[in-house]
């Protein structure tokens, strides 16, 4: 009978070594950051999102609210409100100058203002002086510059010209302790050009004057309140400066729009102007 050789090994090392079992998968490729990477994408989708999402309400004159923003926050938890209306503040600042701010404490509502410093924005008043007629050359980047030239004939803007009947309300009210009932308004007004008829619209704004006294209070422009006249039923309403028009414009830059528009007149109406100006901010 035949033995069998028996061949020894002389390894002692173990007996899988050098070979990954059937039941366990290669996962030598798989990134160690990898979730950390998706969880980054993801935060940054969301801020892209809600920045987009705020600049649209913002230039289709919609109210932004903090509920608005807290759609966002919800997703995947990522974010509270806080934490994204801040994220959302970085990306304003840091490529628009723009900034997103609540208009009073426990308002819930929001409004995005410029955020540029003195510097900055006599540059961008130089550049709007000018004329610009080019656009970025790079198409992967966002299109800042329009590709639309500036209009030459300012009284066709209507932009333009709504922003100077909002600036004159401002002034008005400056110099009227921020104080004026609708009738005075309107009798300040037509000093001014604008008829107090609701049947004749400006041409190249197509509004009325009453249309143009609800932009103001809905862009926050203007507040508006109802007193009871004493001993009747009969209410009158009052405007004052709205929250909108106290942060865009601030105390020195509104004593020098009324300065600058009042001209040589201005010295009768500073010392009231001051005081005005003073209460309004405190």
């Amino acid at each position: 009978m035949k033995r069998r050789r028996v061949v020894e090994d002389d390894d002692d090392g173990d007996e899988n070594d050098g070979i990954q079992p059937e039941d366990t998968p290669d996962t030598s490729f798989v990134d160690d950051n990898y979730e950390e990477t998706e969880l980054n994408n993801r935060a940054d989708q969301i801020v892209i999102d809600a920045l987009r999402f705020v600049l649209a309400r913002e230039s289709s004159d919609h109210s932004i609210r903090r509920s608005h923003i807290g759609k966002f926050s919800g997703r995947n938890r990522i974010y509270t409100i806080d934490g994204l209306i801040e994220a959302i503040n970085q990306q304003l600042k840091r490529i628009f100058g723009l900034q997103l701010v609540e208009t009073g404490s426990g308002t819930g509502q929001y409004i995005v203002l410029k955020h540029l410093d003195d510097v900055s924005n006599e540059i961008l008043g130089d550049l709007w002086q000018q004329e610009v007629n080019q656009s970025l050359e790079n198409e992967l980047v966002f299109k800042l510059v329009g590709t639309e030239s500036k209009t030459t004939t300012p009284l066709t803007n209507p932009e333009l010209i709504k922003t100077g009947v909002f600036t004159l309300v401002i002034c008005l009210l400056v110099v009227s302790e921020n104080n004026l009932q609708e009738s005075e308004l309107l009798s300040k007004l037509q000093l001014f050009g604008i008829s107090n008829n609701l049947n004749d619209r400006n041409q190249v704004l197509n509004m009325n004057y009453k249309e143009l006294i609800i932009d103001m209070i809905r862009k926050q422009y203007l507040s508006k309140r109802a007193n009871t006249v004493h001993g009747t039923t009969n209410t009158s309403e009052t405007y004052t400066l709205g929250s909108r028009a106290l942060m865009e414009i601030p105390s020195d830059k509104m004593l020098l729009l009324v300065k600058t528009i009042y001209g040589d007149k201005f010295p009768d109406v500073e010392e009231k102007v001051v005081k005005t100006i003073g209460r309004a901010y405190e």
